[in-house]
């Protein structure tokens, strides 16, 4: 466990992903491109951001000071970026496809009364790049990083920290469907 790795992986979180949500969020409050639902604009107020941007500061630290993960600042930059581009375009074109076939984001907008759920580029450049950061505070960062942090290393000692992570990954991978439940039945 190292608190120094921990506190500089911390303080880069915070220098880039975090203060360019922040920027994007001042940016939007002075300049408000058109919002497919309100909803959308909420969630970046700084009010509601910074509560979680400050949560994944901690769960970055936390990751590397526990051991969860492998000090980042030691990767491999170029295979780094390569690997998450490659998934990011993968899984991307997975979920267009899937809503091209399915038509869930025309069901979500039916429900909820609107023409489109998407927000139109390039504002949906920033503003789904400032909501990425806040989502993978919400649903991975803080839960994952901090109830690792407690379990793995605080209640059992180190044993067993594979199937800790494991299980925290696959609770943490139903947060997000699962706030998107109501959408089944009335406005979230």
């Amino acid at each position: 466990m190292s608190y120094v790795k921990g506190a500089l992986n911390a303080l880069l979180f915070a220098a880039v992903p975090a203060a360019a949500a922040v920027a994007v969020a001042a940016y939007v409050d002075a300049h408000p491109p058109e919002f497919a639902h309100a909803s959308q604009a909420a969630a970046l107020q700084i009010a509601a951001l910074a509560p979680l941007l400050a949560g994944g500061v901690l769960g970055v630290f936390l990751s590397v000071w526990s051991g969860m993960t492998a000090d980042p600042l030691r990767a491999n930059f170029s295979r780094m970026l390569t690997l998450s581009a490659m998934s990011g375009v993968l899984f991307g074109a997975a979920a267009l496809a899937t809503d091209h076939y399915a038509g869930f984001s025309g069901l979500i907008a039916a429900k909820l009364g609107v023409k489109s759920i998407h927000i139109a580029f390039p504002a949906s450049a920033y503003v789904y790049a400032a909501g990425a950061v806040a989502v993978e505070c919400l649903h991975r960062l803080i839960p994952v990083s901090i109830l690792y942090a407690v379990v793995a290393r605080l209640i059992f000692k180190g044993r067993g920290e594979a199937g800790v992570f494991w299980t925290l990954a696959a609770l943490s991978s139903l947060i997000e469907p699962l706030s998107q439940a109501p959408l089944a039945g009335a406005e979230p």
